[in-house]
């Protein structure tokens, strides 16, 4: 057996998720922002983390690797950085939406509303003068 040192070429794909994996993670952290959402707005913030870390954020780290996205590229194709970013983006602007409507419409938010907001008088109506 010779010990020397060589190249050594393995494919790099069998590890990465593959672009359907990238929609699949989308879709289960986009499902987790929607009940996070519609219970309180602050457990967005898991939400997202969890979001991104059901393999979002590695396949967008991945693809910005210098030493894993050019072989990335190589097997897969250059849309599959294109899957990635778009995932992300779309990740991260479905939990921004999801915070300002979570003000109005969860259900903290609807209980912690006083009462007289609640029945469509504003604040001028409620004052004594």
């Amino acid at each position: 057996m010779v010990l020397a040192p060589g190249i050594i070429s393995a494919e790099v794909m069998d590890k990465e998720l593959a672009v359907s994996d990238i929609w699949w993670g989308l879709l289960t952290g986009v499902a987790v922002c929607v009940l996070a959402a519609a219970v309180w707005r602050w457990l967005l913030v898991p939400s997202l983390y969890f979001g991104l870390t059901e393999g979002l954020g590695y396949a967008w780290t991945e693809w910005f690797s210098p030493g894993v996205g050019p072989n990335i590229a190589a097997e897969a194709g250059a849309h599959y950085g294109y899957h990635a970013n778009a995932a992300l983006f779309l990740l991260l602007l479905v939990h921004i939406a999801a915070w300002f409507l979570s003000a109005r419409h969860s259900v903290v938010g609807i209980r912690w509303r006083p009462d007289a907001m609640q029945g469509g008088e504003t604040a001028d109506d409620c004052q004594d003068d």
